[in-house]
């Protein structure tokens, strides 16, 4: 299909600048990488999941293999909407240099709700993302998604919180942060 096609391109782009950037970190003796994913997990993703879940653990495979003087941490940020606080807003994996243990964990990641409006609480998941214990040199965020955030401002789609989710950092003020703390 048309968005399987699109899923691997975006895929296959995202592994490219990750390895050629990987492979210019292992020039040196021992360097690290800090690799993040923010997902969205709704209920619009089931028809992707596991073709995002696959590309995820792809990605992490071909950067382990193919860079083996690269320690690599990995997190995982799983978003959901606003009125998904029962399904569990949010999935969190913290910053771990356990490969086998990141990837089993996504195994069992699942995509559910979101079905109140079109757009998604993509802000929670950059502003989780700040959070977190960056600490190496070399990091890289990989957004996963199939819609936009919340706020009329980036989009014209049917959304409930069409300023944005109040209390939230609107996303360029997240992305922005995220781009100063490299």
């Amino acid at each position: 299909s048309k968005s399987y096609q699109i899923i691997r391109r975006e895929q296959n782009i995202v592994s490219r600048e990750i390895e050629t950037t990987t492979t210019k970190l292992n020039v040196q003796e021992q360097t690290s990488l800090d690799l993040m994913f923010i997902m969205d997990l709704t209920g619009s993703m089931v028809p992707f999941i596991e073709q995002a879940k696959e590309n995820v653990i792809n990605i992490i495979n071909r950067i382990v293999i193919e860079c083996p003087g690269i320690d690599v941490y990995l997190s995982f940020i799983g978003y959901r909407d606003v009125k998904d606080i029962a399904l569990g807003h949010y999935t969190i994996i913290d910053f771990t240099k356990n490969h086998y243990q990141f990837q089993n964990a996504i195994q069992g990641v699942t995509a559910s709700g979101g079905n109140d409006d079109w757009s998604e609480d993509m802000a929670w998941g950059f502003e989780s993302a700040l959070s977190k214990n960056w600490k190496n040199d070399a990091r890289f965020a990989v957004l996963v998604g199939d819609t936009p955030c919340h706020g009329n401002k980036y989009h014209d789609l049917d959304d409930h919180y069409r300023n944005g989710v109040p209390g939230r950092k609107n996303i360029e003020e997240s992305i922005k942060e995220l781009a100063e703390r490299n």
